[in-house]
């Protein structure tokens, strides 16, 4: 368990070759019995049982769990709020926008966007914390229209990204590109504006940052961004 959610580890426990696996399932006993064959291979069933009995290893994963409890809870609790559209809820849903677990703070926007705009235009306009402007900006890209652009463009263009987290970073150009594609185009003024603020910073030395940089810079039209994102490819191949 990690936060909200979980985490898990891939770690090979059995192969072969070939290993044509055609189906799987877990017996009573807690083994787990596995059917191969097919491809002109060898047909064989396999159980594959833990060396720790059963009981001790679920004791562990409950006594694991315990601190994620009340995380998760709060999460099911974000998230009945989708059926349940109330004025009431704007205040839990924007409390958690900046929430550190990145499941609740998605399914605190995601619940922003079963409620009408009009029950949180005004707390966005006045919000000025980062990543609760980055979340909803998200959420508005998904139910705006296009007269709410503007309204997104302006925001997210009094944040400075130079001193955002990488974290940050990719969620306001994720925000950005949402709001690009989904309401409209920057206006010219907008364009130069993000143009300077994300040229500054590109390229970096985080390669997920560098592809959505890279990305938004050719659609904003900075001159010359296409040899600047070959050469940063040639850099990597060498």
């Amino acid at each position: 368990a990690e936060g909200s959610s979980f985490r898990g580890v891939k770690e090979e426990f059995l192969s072969g070759v070939p290993f044509p696996v055609a189906d799987g399932v877990f017996g009573d006993d807690g083994a787990m019995y596995v059917v191969t064959g097919g491809r002109r291979g060898v047909s064989g069933l396999y159980r594959i049982s833990s060396p720790e009995p059963s009981q001790q290893i679920t004791l562990a994963k409950l006594e694991d769990n315990k601190p994620e409890e009340a995380q998760r809870a709060l999460r099911k609790s974000l998230s009945d709020t989708y059926t349940q559209p109330e004025i009431a809820n704007v205040d839990l849903l924007w409390e958690h926008l900046n929430h550190p677990d990145r499941f609740i703070r998605y399914t605190a926007f995601t619940g922003l966007e079963h409620h009408p705009l009009e029950w949180w235009k005004a707390r966005y306009l006045k919000e000025t914390d980062p990543d609760k402007l980055i979340s909803a900006s998200i959420a508005l890209a998904h139910i705006g229209t296009q007269k709410e652009a503007n309204m997104a463009f302006t925001k997210l263009g009094l944040l400075s990204f130079k001193n955002l987290s990488e974290g940050q970073k990719l969620a306001f150009l994720r925000a950005l590109e949402l709001v690009c594609i989904r309401l409209d185009s920057p206006g010219p003024l907008q364009k130069v504006l993000f143009r300077d603020k994300l040229s500054k910073a590109f390229p970096t030395t985080h390669d997920q940052l560098n592809q959505e940089l890279a990305k938004l810079l050719v659609f904003l039209e900075k001159k010359g961004v296409q040899e600047d994102i070959l050469d940063l490819m040639d850099q990597k191949a060498s």
